[in-house]
């Protein structure tokens, strides 16, 4: 009985010792990780500050207004250009969203795309 012990106490030792190894290498492990992480971590901040810098010189308003002025032909407002809603002519009806509903079976009818829109309006719109 007391060899059946020592050996058994032999195996406990061992495996405590192999458990300990398996530990303190995982741990060296995990913080080998860990610092690459935090240095993945500074390199990403550093290229989101030189980006932000970077938005900044580009997005200043006097560039801004130097490139629309070069690329794009805007005008100030002029009087004629302004109306009332009442001189607008009426809204047409959506289109796309009717002719989902309009499309013409084989041999059938085609549906009234106004009356459709009148329909939809007065329910509060198409479903």
């Amino acid at each position: 009985m007391s060899r059946f012990f020592i050996f058994f106490m032999l195996l406990l030792a061992l495996g405590i010792a192999a458990g300990v190894y398996y530990g303190k290498y995982t741990v060296e492990h995990m913080q080998q990780e860990n610092s690459a992480l935090r240095a993945a971590i500074a390199k990403e901040e550093e290229a989101i500050a030189i980006l932000r810098a970077e938005w900044s010189y580009l997005s200043r308003p006097a560039r801004l207004k130097e490139l629309s002025a070069q690329f794009l032909d805007l005008h100030p407002i002029e009087a004629g250009q302004v109306v009332r809603m009442a001189s607008l002519p009426p809204r047409l009806p959506d289109l796309d969203i009717l002719n989902r509903y309009t499309a013409q079976a084989p041999g059938g009818p085609r549906p009234n795309p106004l009356r459709l829109q009148q329909r939809a309006d007065a329910a509060g719109g198409l479903r």
